[in-house]
């Protein structure tokens, strides 16, 4: 499989648990989507056999039941260029520490609803443009830290919890400038 670029795995449906510890991708693979609970053994193993995979620019998971320690394996996938988790990730906190994803351009966090705080440190995710926060029901405060990306031109947040959602509102409607607008006022 000296060209294959691109590798969607996807269970029967979001029950099913797959086992892919001997899962082995050549280092053509540029594209990966797996759509199915993972084991929590295959995440770390994953990561660590990336260093393979110099081409992995995409990946997208959904129903794969992440929390925050399986999460953080996915920082160190240091080429990655996009990110979608698709009801994959069940933890309350996601936590981006100051040199994970430098080349990441979008991240999409689709359908997290025990999602309830995002911390950004200075010097992550420094390239990204677009930040989507998607069905985060329980997300109260806007991600601490969003204005340190510097880069961002587009941020979605829509399905967010009501209090954040009127305080957003309630803002934008008196035209006042207070801290949470200031902090994304340089998104384009």
């Amino acid at each position: 499989m000296v060209h294959l670029v691109r590798v969607s795995i996807v269970a029967v449906d979001q029950r099913e648990v797959l086992q892919l510890e001997a899962l082995c991708l050549p280092p053509t693979v540029s594209k990966v989507d797996i759509l199915a609970q993972l084991d929590k053994r295959f995440l770390p193993q994953f990561v660590s056999s990336s260093s393979k995979l110099i081409n992995l620019t995409d990946l997208h998971l959904s129903w794969s039941k992440l929390h925050e320690d399986s999460f953080a394996c996915l920082l160190g996938l240091h080429g990655l260029v996009k990110l979608v988790l698709n009801n994959a990730y069940d933890g309350k906190e996601l936590h981006f520490r100051a040199t994970s994803l430098p080349k990441l351009k979008a991240l999409v966090i689709w359908d997290a609803p025990n999602l309830n705080r995002v911390t950004i440190e200075q010097g992550a995710m420094q390239n990204i443009v677009d930040l989507l926060l998607n069905d985060c029901p329980e997300l109260k405060d806007l991600p601490h830290g969003v204005e340190h990306l510097r880069t961002l031109e587009y941020l979605l947040l829509h399905g967010i919890s009501e209090e954040l959602t009127l305080k957003l509102q309630q803002n934008e409607e008196s035209k006042e400038c207070d801290e949470d607008w200031m902090k994304i006022s340089h998104v384009r």
